[in-house]
């Protein structure tokens, strides 16, 4: 069965006046190879799109005020695009199947928009730029890949990804953004790049064999990276002001890096994971772990603490003015590594075996 379904509405100007529009669109496909284009003009358009099958094509284009689009699809092979221009704007896309394909681009002030994606070799692409935005992307299967660009002030941006070998992406520009990026179980890829002010990201990888970058680069930044599970990277590179990067790792062999270039930093890598009062928790099995903290500037602070029998490493390199390094390692076969450069600065090496049983 084959239907081919083609609506548009567009904004109609009387004579002499210029007419807000109300136009609502309510499509609904059910079978193979059906096409659904809406194309909207005005002020609070609402389009509706179901699509049931394989092969489905849906494209909706909203241009205006207060417009409200929702793709829903259930299938194979499915294809969404949808462009938004205008202010207070709300997408969403819902896709289940296989070979899924979701494109949202949004232009304006306040959008939001909503990603969901079921199956295998899905991928999702949020582009938002303006002031006030929020993307959400959630993927769940094999192969994904999720990509949010945005440009702007205020924006949030969301990523959560279940499955095996997927990416995901992030960039953000502007100023009071918030990124976060959650990738489950195996050979996942997370990357973060936030350009601006008074920006927070945040990384969790669970499981094994996951990688994880975060960049920042502004004023007033806080990162945040854990990941749990066994042959784990972890990177992490701030350049500007008061910066804090935070990196969890919980299993065996797993890489951990912190580079902070700026002044007033503050970098603390924890593998087994301790932390007492202000919590944390999780302690044990690390073995084989590598840690590594580059700092340069003024004020820096740097903690790592290891955990867990096994060969650990631990690096420490601060240059500049009141640096403060603390190493602690508990288990066998340590090595440790501080190198300050500057004025006022103070290492502390703790490393401790446990006592052989009587």
């Amino acid at each position: 069965m084959s239907r081919r379904i083609i609506v548009v509405l567009a904004a109609v100007f009387a004579a002499g006046s210029a007419l807000a529009q109300n136009n609502v669109s309510e499509l609904t496909s059910t079978g193979d190879n059906n096409n659904a284009t809406v194309t909207q003009t005005g002020s609070n358009n609402g389009s509706f799109i179901t699509q049931l099958g394989t092969f489905n094509s849906s494209e909706t284009e909203q241009t205006g005020a207060d417009n409200i689009s929702d793709q829903y699809q259930r299938g194979d092979e499915n294809s969404i695009l949808l462009l938004q221009s205008g202010d207070l704007n709300l997408s969403v896309q819902d896709q289940e199947g296989l070979g899924n394909f979701q494109i949202a681009i949004q232009a304006g002030n306040g959008n939001e928009v909503m990603q969901t994606s079921i199956g295998e070799g899905n991928i999702a692409f949020t582009s938002q730029q303006g002031d006030g935005n929020y993307g959400e992307q959630s993927q769940e299967g094999f192969i994904h890949l999720a990509e949010s660009d945005v440009i702007g002030s205020a924006n949030i941006s969301l990523q959560a990804m279940y499955g095996e070998d997927n990416w995901g992406i992030l960039a953000i520009e502007g100023d009071e953004n918030y990124a976060e990026q959650y990738l489950d179980v195996y050979y996942n890829t997370a990357l973060l790049a936030v350009t601006g002010n008074q920006n927070t990201a945040i990384q969790w990888q669970l499981f094994n064999e996951n990688w994880a970058e975060m960049i920042q680069f502004g004023d007033g930044n806080f990162g945040w990276q854990y990941q749990r599970g066994n042959v784990n990277q972890t990177y992490g590179s701030q350049n500007g002001n008061l910066n804090q990067n935070i990196q969890l790792t919980y299993g065996s062999n797993n890489l951990t890096d912190a580079q902070q270039d700026g002044d007033g930093n503050f970098a603390e890598q924890l593998q087994g994971i301790v932390y007492f009062e202000g919590q944390y928790y999780l302690d044990i099995p690390t073995n084989n772990n590598t840690a590594e903290i580059l700092q340069d500037g003024f004020g820096n602070f740097a903690s790592q603490v290891q955990s867990g029998p096994g060969g650990h490493h631990a690096f420490t390199q601060q240059t500049g003015d009141g640096n403060y390094a603390v190493t602690t390692q508990t288990g066998d076969m340590h090595s440790s590594v501080i190198i300050q450069n500057g004025n006022g600065n103070t290492a502390v090496v703790t490393q401790m075996n446990a006592m052989p049983a009587p």
